[in-house]
């Protein structure tokens, strides 16, 4: 019987070295997009995907450590680091979602995070035994209620935030990207979370079944993360698929107010009011920069429940009507303007009053506003 369960313990060290092999290519993948883009979004996958490298790097040494001052601090940071993942991940999503860095429910989140993290750390009251040559560690149970308490709170928050994006989700690639995030979220925070109980009280079942229990955690973590990495791959690449703002006009015009491709998208604007826009637009622009006798473009124009933002390049201004500003609208805005420069730049050097060359660009406006 030991040497099953010295066997299984051994078994269970390999998991966590193999399947986190794609969450090892994801991170890298994130950095290497944070380090050339410098774009917020990839610098919080990023922090995201190495919590949960460090998260098994410390659950490796809990099982391998054989002395018991070691496995207990093992045990702890691992713990620690496991809540954070779900932490950062509603983070990432409510920040993405409404670009709202510290609303009053990740305040309230964050309470309870610190002090089931407090908790672990100032007075964990461990309870420890051998097995063979490894000590097993778990916590006592008040500290297992506190994470039980902040899974299903962070658990149910997140399921309340796919929901309410799917619900408001207009496009097929919308819902699609959703369900993926639905599944990676099942898989990497709401299964692991129902072995916990019994994965702690060590002592009062056998330790064949508690490592069980966190063979099957690994194994759902791994896949849900994978899920997760690959549906932001997809979000960093159409940057709207997570957004819930209403968007009403995008337009781009010459220095001179000549409007070379616009697209409306709200029925509250009529197409030939864009021309006017344009127009407007370039006058707007031209009186700030004259009256405040600044060399620096206008970027932005705040209006009551609407932002106007606009990307000043050489040849054009591309001018963005959204209902607010976030974190991938601003993405999603920056990306079609350079594609439809890079695509564009011949017709633009050379513009001699035909707006009709520009209308391939509607599929450049799908693929970044749909």
């Amino acid at each position: 019987m030991i040497f099953q369960e010295t066997l299984f313990l051994d078994l269970l060290l390999f998991p966590p070295i193999i399947l986190i092999t794609p969450s090892i290519v994801l991170f890298i993948i994130f950095l290497r997009n944070f380090i050339k883009t410098r774009q917020r979004m990839f610098s919080y996958l990023t922090l995201l995907f190495i919590t949960y490298l460090i998260k098994h790097f410390f659950q490796v040494g809990h099982f391998l450590k054989e002395f018991e001052e070691t496995a207990e601090l093992n045990f702890v940071l691992f713990q620690v680091f496991e809540m954070l993942i779900s932490y950062i991940l509603i983070f990432i999503l409510e920040m993405f979602e409404t670009d709202i860095y510290f609303s009053k429910r990740q305040m309230l989140l964050t309470i309870l995070a610190f002090l089931t993290i407090g908790g672990m750390l100032i007075n964990p009251g461990l309870v420890s035994y051998p097995l063979e040559n490894r000590t097993i560690v778990s916590f006592p149970i008040s500290i297992i209620i506190m994470q039980i308490i902040f899974n299903t709170v962070a658990g149910i928050w997140l399921i309340f935030m796919l929901d309410r994006s799917r619900k408001s989700a207009q496009s097929y690639k919308q819902k699609k990207l959703i369900k993926w995030l639905f599944a990676g979220l099942l898989f990497a925070v709401i299964l692991p979370s129902f072995p916990i109980i019994f994965r702690e009280q060590s002592e009062s079942i056998p330790p064949i079944f508690s490592t069980g229990m966190v063979l099957l955690q690994n194994i759902f973590q791994n896949i849900g993360m994978l899920i997760i990495g690959i549906a932001f791959l997809r979000v960093s690449k159409s940057p709207w698929l997570l957004q819930r703002q209403k968007i009403h006009l995008l337009v781009v015009y010459a220095h001179g107010g000549v409007s070379l491709y616009s697209k409306v998208f709200s029925k509250e604007l009529a197409f030939d009011d864009t021309l006017l826009l344009s127009g407007g637009f370039s006058a707007v622009t031209s009186m700030f920069e004259e009256v405040t006798k600044t060399p620096g473009k206008v970027k932005a124009i705040l209006l009551e429940g609407k932002e106007l933002r606009i990307i000043n390049k050489e040849t054009f201004l591309s001018a963005l009507l959204v209902e607010y500003t976030t974190q991938a609208s601003e993405l999603a805005h920056e990306k079609f303007t350079e594609e439809f420069e890079k695509r564009f730049i011949y017709e633009l050097n050379n513009f001699a009053g035909d707006v009709s060359i520009f209308k391939p660009a509607e599929e450049i406006a799908k693929q970044y506003f749909s």
